[in-house]
Formats: structure tokens, sequence, C-alpha cells
């Protein structure tokens, strides 16, 4: 034990003995950041009932009433009354009052012990005979190294690709994790350059779960085959040639349905007989679960037989099926009656639209996934990866990723156990736009599951940022220089495309994406726009700003006054789901007895009025009652947007009727929510420029933006989806907006600045050169006629600059 001296009062302001409201001191400065150690709570709330024979068993919250004649009633329930008294105290009634007693007399918080300077004793949590060993070892150690000029030159954006995790299932690496690449899905744009880095151990338990020599970690990466083509795995039975020569595989697109056959068994979402059209066929076919039949109709029985003898086995052969019955369609070994009749039945399959039939029944995977596929999980061959390429690395790369052989040197490497356990590739600049998929050999199996990565290598520019409800800056730059690291001011100042995402506006962490996409000139057809700018994609396509609201009590209507000390708290909170629907609670106390009494009264459920309004009045009324925790919770639906503002704005009021009294209050908006986004892009020169204009993300707007020859139709139908970005600034190379600010204004999507047209431009300038002109060529003739009027014009500057001189002297 140790002994310390808190000067609690001098160093943090608290007052130990004078407090209106002793319970705060418990819970103090040391409580919040100790809440477990228990001398700091120098008082304790207490909760006591009138009568101890009122106590309700197991709830100290609650107290039974007494009926008339003065005994118990325990259908009747209040709330207990609460003390609150120094430590080392209890409650005990002086009369008909509650007071603190410390076992001699009776005190008061203010009269109990002071805590105020004085010496106490406090123990640590270590045991002084364990300070010599090591439980669990958690220090790490890692280098940095300053960029070269070379490789500055070279990367602008350099993306680490490590391993996280350890070898054992998801128990024997609790509280960590099983292995994984980190991250596992990063995209980058061509020219960025990805750093292969990571590192191992020998020192995990040797019996955790994993391949390789035990307690050893070790990684490496291969790319994953692709399901091949003409004349790879799977053409001869589900493979063939497409549409446009491009060649397929297997089934479906996808690894893993090769031969796959749908409706083979029945499914959760298959609908029961009997069918809509023949509500008499009631039952599922015996022989065939796709077709319902009707039983007083359907008989069956087994299909007569006789045997023989060939080549030594006994062969049953079938024989005609009695008068009135015949074989069976779906199985052959049975008689029907041909009185039977089936009808087909609606299946889960059978269910789904017609595109997406159309798409599932596609055969094979087209050459595009020849960089390997999520379901295989099966290397590639290292010649089809260097023929087909991965990131423009070379054979020699390739080897050294796989079998770690730029760090290693023969040995044992099936499943790399003479391998060092740090892995260092130098930063490599991506070549080659496409989607690769990759795996570790030694560790993706069941064990420790599946190891595996995606690398998406863009054209156009594009960078992905995490951001989370603190707000953040996304930027990209089309340089492939390095700058240095620079705070999110400087980013915002030297980057090319850049969103700012103020904090509390994101209900999560959401991955924010920015691509740039060139605005070629179409050679033919019609240009949506005469741009100035290249397109900025903004993703995801829901992003969008979220308004978010504090819970707040909801307050009794005045009329009820002289009540309103002894009326119970109630508290909502609200969330807006989407752009047309919003989720309440309220939670209270007095719920949970106020229910149990109304149904014991009534034996039936208790409905309550809900209210939503703002100052104009009443916006909606609900009718609702209580889940199975006793709150009032549901969700406010089709809401229109005139009231979806009035949300938004902070201005939508609650009102619940309980008990003839009306409870109301205001949910208040947390700061900075519902704040619009910053997003800033670069023109190019022009003398003019026009509006700065959105695309949203839909198949309608992809479709108008991947279009680069448009018709006069289409330009039209796509100009109606367009939106106009208000307020924009364009000045200095840089176009500035703000969009966002409602959960109705999605900010993912497309943005491109147009330019005006120059031609009144030019016209004026035309036409003022024009007058130039015809002034100068006037002014000519006028002074040769009269040359005593040009001396004049000649001497005009020359006077006039005396004068001023003169004056000025003068004033000195």
């Amino acid at each position: 034990t140790a002994v310390s001296k808190l000067p609690i009062r001098e160093a943090h302001g608290i007052d130990m003995e004078d407090s209106a409201k002793p319970w705060l001191n418990a819970r103090g400065y040391y409580f919040k950041n100790n809440p477990q150690v228990e001398i700091f709570d120098f008082f304790k709330v207490h909760r006591y009932c009138e009568d101890e024979e009122l106590t309700v068993p197991g709830d100290i919250t609650r107290c039974y009433g007494r009926h008339a004649n003065g005994s118990v009633d325990t259908s009747t329930l209040t709330t207990s009354e609460k003390i609150i008294c120094p430590a080392g105290t209890s409650p005990q009634m002086d009369g008909s009052t509650a007071k603190c007693h410390d076992g001699t007399d009776f005190v008061t918080p203010s009269s109990g012990s002071t805590f105020d300077n004085d010496d106490f004793q406090l123990q640590l949590a270590i045991n002084t005979a364990q300070l010599g060993r090591v439980f669990q070892d958690r220090s790490h150690r890692y280098r940095s190294e300053l960029r070269s000029e070379e490789l500055s030159r070279q990367c602008n954006t350099i993306h680490a690709l490590n391993v996280r995790g350890k070898r054992g299932n998801i128990v024997q690496t609790y509280p960590g994790t099983e292995y994984d690449f980190t991250p596992n899905r990063l995209h980058m744009q061509e020219g960025d350059c990805v750093h292969f880095q990571w590192t191992g151990s020998n020192t995990n338990p040797n019996n955790n779960d994993g391949q390789g020599l035990r307690g050893t970690d070790r990684s490496n990466i291969a790319l994953l085959e692709y399901v091949r083509g003409e004349g790879g795995r799977g053409v001869e039975r589900a493979g063939g040639a497409g549409a446009g020569g491009t060649t397929w595989t297997t089934r479906d697109a996808e690894p893993g349905y090769e031969f796959f056959e749908f409706d083979a068994v029945p499914t959760m979402g298959d609908h029961q007989c009997p069918p809509a059209s023949n509500p008499a066929f009631t039952e599922p076919h015996p022989g065939n679960f796709l077709v319902c039949m009707n039983p007083t109709t359907c008989t069956f029985q087994e299909r007569p037989f006789t045997t023989t003898e060939e080549d030594g086995e006994v062969v049953r052969v079938l024989e005609a099926c009695p008068t009135g019955f015949t074989v069976d369609e779906f199985e052959r070994t049975w008689c029907v009656s041909v009185t039977c009749r089936t009808a087909a039945r609606d299946t889960n399959y059978g269910l789904l639209p017609a595109p997406m039939l159309e798409h599932m029944n596609v055969v094979g995977v087209p050459d595009k996934y020849k960089h390997g596929v999520w379901g295989m999980s099966h290397p590639d061959h290292l010649d089809n990866v260097t023929r087909d390429g991965f990131i423009g690395m070379t054979y020699e790369q390739l080897v050294d990723l796989s079998t770690l052989d730029n760090v290693q040197l023969g040995g044992e490497m099936s499943e790399l156990d003479d391998a060092g356990t740090y892995y260092n590739m130098l930063p490599h600049k991506a070549t080659g736009i496409g989607t690769y998929h990759y795996l570790c050999t030694r560790n993706n199996n069941f064990s420790n599951r599946s190891q595996k990565g995606k690398l998406v290598v863009a054209a156009a520019p594009e960078t992905t940022k995490p951001v989370g409800r603190d707000g953040g800056v996304v930027t990209m730059t089309t340089d492939d220089t390095f700058r240095g690291v620079l705070n999110p001011e400087e980013l915002l100042a030297s980057s090319d495309f850049a969103i700012s995402i103020p904090p509390n506006v994101l209900d999560g962490l959401v991955h924010v994406g920015l691509a740039a996409l060139a605005a070629d000139g179409q050679e033919e057809g019609t240009s949506l726009l005469d741009a100035a700018s290249d397109i900025l994609h903004i993703t995801p396509a829901d992003l969008a700003t979220h308004v978010r609201f504090n819970a707040t009590k909801l307050s009794p209507q005045p009329t009820r006054r002289d009540r309103a000390a002894d009326l119970p708290e109630i508290e909502v909170r609200y969330e807006i789901i989407n752009a047309t629907a919003l989720y309440y609670l309220l939670t209270s106390d007095v719920f949970r007895p106020w229910v149990l009494d109304y149904v014991t009264r009534t034996a039936e459920a208790p409905v309550v009025t809900l209210k939503f309004m703002n100052a104009d009045g009443d916006r909606a009324v609900v009718e609702t009652g209580f889940n199975n925790q006793f709150e009032i919770e549901g969700v406010w639906p089709s809401i229109s947007e005139e009231d979806f503002d009035i949300i938004e704005a902070g201005e939508m009021w609650v009102s619940l009727m309980l008990d003839g009294i009306e409870y109301s209050g205001l949910p208040p908006k947390v700061n900075s929510s519902g704040e619009a986004f910053e997003v800033r892009m670069p023109v190019s020169v022009s003398m003019l420029y026009g509006n700065v204009y959105y695309w949203p993300d839909t198949p309608a707007g992809r479709a108008c933006i991947s279009n680069t020859n448009h018709t006069d139709e289409t330009a039209a139908a796509c100009n109606i989806i367009r939106q106009e970005i208000e307020n924009a600034t364009i000045a200095g190379g840089q176009a500035a907006f703000f969009v966002g600010g409602s959960r109705r204004a999605p900010v993912g999507g497309y943005y491109q600045v147009s330019a005006a047209s120059n031609a009144p431009l030019i016209v004026g300038a035309s036409i003022a050169c024009l007058l130039v002109a015809l002034v100068v060529i006037g002014s000519a003739v006028y002074f040769r006629k009269h040359p005593d009027k040009w001396d004049s014009v000649v001497q005009w500057g020359p006077r006039k600059y005396t004068r001023i001189k003169r004056s000025l002297a003068d004033t000195v």
C-alpha cells in the first residue's frame, strides 16, 4: 500500500464539505477516472420506504401502498424515497423523517467526516512479488526512413501493404485477429507506388492452429488463379464462347458455381402449395417438389416388376402399370392414377426478376477476370501471371513475393519455414489497369480462415480515405512528385481535388473516394457540356449529410404546474433513418409500473398518443404502444419533404399524452451536425465559365457520364436529371462549392464545370475595336485640318503636371 495526501479542494476546486449536492463529490474528479475505486465514494445514496414492511422484495426503488384499513396493498406501487448519507452511516427513521445514523447518533452530510486534506491509504493494483515477471510483452519496434530523391520523384503516394494478425484460430488469437492482409482491399491510381512489407514471429504458442513449423508466422503473396477460357478447366461441360467472340468459362459468372443446377432442392423462399391458380392442389408431388397435386385424385403405388439375372447380377425389369394407372412422369418406379393432375409451384428461383435470371443463366466468366477471382483458392502459374501482368512486376519480383527469394536463400520453403520473420520489397510503381486478387499460400486454410486480398489499379486519379464522426479532408493530386507531409489546410491549398467533411455529419466510418474522369471531346454526336473541367466522381453513392440529435427530457405542460415536481421524467430521442423515415424512442422509469397497472386493470395493452409538431401546429399524430422493454419505440414513415426539412432544421417537437398530462420537448441538434461538405476541383483556362453541374450516381447518371457519343435525345434526357450547384465560386483555376447539408441531397455522384459561350465577349471586343479604329481615323483627319489644336493637346499633360507640382509646393 501507499500513503497519499490529495489536495482535492485546492487542486481541483471540489468542495468536500459544504456542497449542496454532495453526491457530486462521490462522482467527482477522481471517481470519473476510477469508477470502481470505492475509497472515493464519500457519500452513498440509500433508498427506503416509510415502513420496512412496505419494501418491494428485490426492487429498492419501489414501495407497496396501504389499504384503507392499514394493511399492505401489493397491487399499488409508489417510488421509494432517497437519502444521501456519508460513508459509514446508514438511514434510520427519526419519527416520520429518515436521517443518517452512524451507530451512535444521527448525523448530517455536513457533520460527517470531512475528507478534506487528510492522509489516507491507497492500494496499487500491483503485486510486488510479480514485478520481475513479464506475462505479455506488447512492446513493438519500428524504423522510419526518409524518402530518397529518386523515390520522391517517382512516387507521390506510397501505399503500405502489410499483414496483420497472428497464428491461431479465432479463440487462440483473441483479443487479436487471425491472419489478414491490411488493407485487404487496396484502391490506387496507376502510377502510385505500393510497398509490400510485413513481419512474422517465431514465438507463437506451439499449440496454436496453423500451417508450417509450430510457433511460427510467415506470409507471402501469390496471384490467384482465374477461371480459364478455351481448353481450361470446366470448359468441356459448362464453357463456350460468348457474344462478340469473348471467351467464357464457368457458369453464372462466379467460381464455385460450375455445373450448378437451379431448383435442385427446396428452399425457404419457395411458395407453399397450393398455387394461386389451382387452390385444390394442396400437396407437393412426392417425386418432385416443383409441382403441386390434388391428393384426392392422385393415388400412387409401386410399379410391378420381375427380376432376371444378367452377367451374374440380379436385374429388376419394370412392367406395365395396372388398369387405371400410368407411369409417373417424375419417378418411373411408381404408378400414379390417370386422374392425377399437377400444377407448377412458385419457387424462389422462379420469383426472381427476369434481368436477374438472365444474368444468372449466363454461361461463364469473361476474360476480364483473368487476374484472379475471390472464389478461387489456388495460385496461378507465374508464367501466366507474367504474361497477363500484375501491376507491372517482372518475373523476378513475382518470384520474390511468392517465395521470399530476395530475403532467403534455400532451405525448407514449401511452407516458408526457413524464411526470416521480416519481409521487405522496395516500393514498386504500379502499371497495368485492372483488379488483382491474391492470397497467402501458407495461411489460406480453414483453421485460419481466408488470407486473401484485392488490389485495384485505376486509370484515372483515384483515392479513398476512411472518415468518421470527427470529420476530415480527402484530397487528390495528379502530380507524381512527393510534396512532403502536409497538414489539412496545406493539403486543401495544394491539392487538385478535395472534399472537406465537417465533424458530426457522418453516422460512422465511411470510405470516401475521389476519382477524376477525363472529359474528352466527342468527334461525333452532341456533348453534354462544353466542359471547363474534368469530371469529379465522389463515392459512395449514398454519401450524404446526417443530421444527428441529442436526447432531451419531455417537460409537462404548465396546466399542472402545482404537480411539476412530482411528475415523472421522460426522455426522448429520435434518429433519421433515411429521407422519408424517423426512428423515435421514449424511455422513463414510470413506464413499467404504469403499463403493468394498466394491463391489470383493463386486460388490454395500453395505447398512447404521440405527436410531432412545430410552431405552426401538429405535423403527425401517432397512436403507438410499448415494446417488451416498456419503451415507446417506433418509426414515423412516409415523411413529406416539408416535414423532413422541419426535422433537419431542429424544429420538430415531440409531445406525449400520458394520464391526461401532456409532456413535450425538442431534441436539440448535435453541434455542426447537418453542415454541408466543401468540394474543390480544378478548372481549365477559359475566358468565361458556366455553371457547376451534378449527376447522381445512379444507372441513369452513370450512363450519361460514360456515354461519349450523345445524340440530341440522350443529351436532353441527361440534362433533365442533372442539377445545377448554386453559389459556386470559380477563381484562380479552381472551382469551390458546398454540397449536401441534408439527407435528401446526396453528395456522392459526378461533378463538372461548364464553359460559358465566348460569343458575346468576342462580339463586344470586335465592336470596341471598331469604335477605337473610327476614333483614331477621325482624330487624324481632324488634327490634320487643325494643327493648332494638336499642339494644345500635346502640351496638356506637361501643363497639368506643372500646376499640380506648384499646388503641392504652396501647401508645404
